[in-house]
């Protein structure tokens, strides 16, 4: 019996709670007034307001970039954002095709299946260097290695062309470098 008058109870709390009561028709006025948002005015802490004064600033690094003819500069970034670049011109290479690329890491060679042809690489390392992207490069002119190369593992800039060629039948992607400095 005590079961089933709880039970009733039970409903009874279900069904008030689900009942119509009144509610207001509008929510009600905060005390506060809510004012739009609005961008802050940027700091400055130049004194001289002329327009003069204001277009003596530096340039901007895409204009500096563009005027030197290179599409994607990748020296001077933090090595997580220099590997983070190199890990999207890996994924989406038909991108970068035709541009001209710029990127410092550490020159490697290695031994390709051909006994006549040897890979030039730089390797850029994240932050933590745990985890490492290497692009492969050919460099324009007549340069024989090891004569006219940096040892292996030392830092290079090299600025170049991305191009795709045929390597043994598969699509491979690298830069036609026109320099290479250490």
């Amino acid at each position: 019996m005590s079961r089933l008058w709880w039970a009733g109870v039970l409903c009874a709390l279900c069904f008030a709670g689900c009942s119509a009561t009144s509610q207001p028709s509008e929510p009600a006025q905060s005390q506060t007034q809510m004012k739009p948002w609005s961008a802050p005015e940027p700091y400055s802490q130049d004194t001289d307001s002329s327009p003069e004064s204001s277009q003596q600033s530096e340039p901007d690094s895409q204009s500096a970039e563009n005027s030197s003819g290179i599409d994607v500069d990748l020296v001077g970034l933090s090595g997580t954002m220099m590997y983070a670049q190199m890990y999207e011109i890996m994924m989406v290479p038909e991108d970068y095709v035709g541009k001209t690329l710029r990127l410092a890491g550490q020159f490697t060679v290695y031994d390709d299946l051909d006994p006549n042809r040897l890979v030039f690489t730089v390797m850029v390392a994240d932050a933590l260097a745990c985890c490492q992207q290497g692009m492969e490069f050919v460099w324009t002119g007549e340069h024989s290695y090891p004569e006219d190369y940096p040892e292996p593992g030392q830092t290079v800039v090299v600025t170049g062309r991305y191009e795709r060629y045929d390597n043994q039948g598969m699509d491979g992607y690298r830069i036609v470098a026109d320099s290479v400095s250490w």
